[in-house]
């Protein structure tokens, strides 16, 4: 890689830009008139580089972006910090970093605006909206590039939401999201990756006519997120006494949401994420029995089909 890096967190007078999707990640960076990049503001230069393979793409992609005419640009005449990982787009991977972000935010005790972009999926929005306020951030485009008067990136420490790092965010959380008085009518809760909308990462998805029969047959309450604020979905959960979930983000990030009240949790694994589960099931932070209150089953697809399932609660 012939990419010169700068492990600085803040920056004057530098470009930024949002490039392509590569997998199921975006490939914002930053960087100054002499093409120094800013490894803070991409996150594969920093905890990903490990991934050997996409990140040779990524550095591929941004030296190749780099040497472009970047002429055209808009000039931001502020002082911003990012809020924008290369999963901003959304996954489990991106409300990890975007709590860390919240996070350590607060513990600088910055008050300058925030910089999200408008491929940031709207339930990230919603959280940072609901903390901070939408007049304190700033949307930009991908494919177009920025001039900032000056910038902070937020280094990444986190992708998961491991016992130890939502223990460290939990005050937030309770504090901003949770609502005392909250009610939603239905108490069995269901949220699965379904086959029936489009989707940037398809791996894992699951029929939506499966889906529709297990719900009925268990009188459980198909939510899909998109139709609620992030705000609503976490105190629709926080409430309910019974959780069905498909593995992947519906369960990793979602888990976190459910509180006291609950008793069961159901996990349904995908045949495509059979090698993640045998690799995971029994490990810390991926694998519970217990959860809270709750007791949590898991089954495989391979062995069991939805549809037909007759769940106890």
């Amino acid at each position: 890689m012939n990419l010169i890096c700068n492990n600085n967190t803040s920056a004057s007078d530098i470009f930024y830009f949002i490039g392509d999707m590569i997998g199921n990640s975006l490939t914002p960076f930053s960087f100054d008139e002499k093409k120094q990049i800013y490894i803070h503001s991409n996150d594969f230069f920093t905890i990903r580089r490990r991934l050997r393979k996409p990140f040779r793409l990524i550095s591929k992609y941004i030296e190749s972006t780099i040497n472009k005419n970047y002429d055209e640009f808009k000039y931001i005449d502020e002082e911003l910090v990012s809020f924008i990982s290369s999963f901003t787009n959304g996954t489990v991977h991106g409300y990890t970093t975007i709590w860390e972000y919240i996070k350590k935010y607060k513990e600088a005790n910055l008050k300058c605006r925030i910089l999200l972009s408008t491929a940031t999926q709207s339930g990230i929005v919603d959280l940072v909206t609901e903390i901070f306020g939408k007049d304190k951030i700033i949307l930009i485009e991908p494919k177009k590039y920025y001039r900032i008067k000056k910038i902070h990136f937020i280094p990444i420490s986190k992708y998961n939401f491991d016992d130890d790092f939502w223990d460290s965010v939990d005050e937030l959380y309770r504090q901003y999201i949770l609502k005392h008085k909250f009610f939603f009518e239905y108490k069995k809760i269901g949220i699965f990756k379904s086959n029936s909308y489009s989707s940037n990462y398809s791996c894992g998805e699951i029929s939506n006519d499966d889906i529709i029969e297990f719900c009925k047959n268990n009188q459980i309450y198909n939510l899909n997120p998109a139709n609620f604020t992030e705000i609503e979905n976490a105190n629709i959960l926080n409430n309910c006494e019974v959780f069905a979930c498909s593995w992947g983000t519906a369960y990793y990030k979602n888990l976190r949401y459910i509180g006291d009240t609950c008793k069961n949790i159901y996990v349904f694994i995908p045949t495509e994420f059979l090698y993640e589960w045998n690799a995971r099931k029994n490990k810390k932070n991926s694998f519970y029995s217990k959860f809270k209150n709750a007791n949590v089953k898991y089954y495989t697809l391979d062995k069991h089909r939805l549809n037909t399932l007759k769940i106890l609660s």
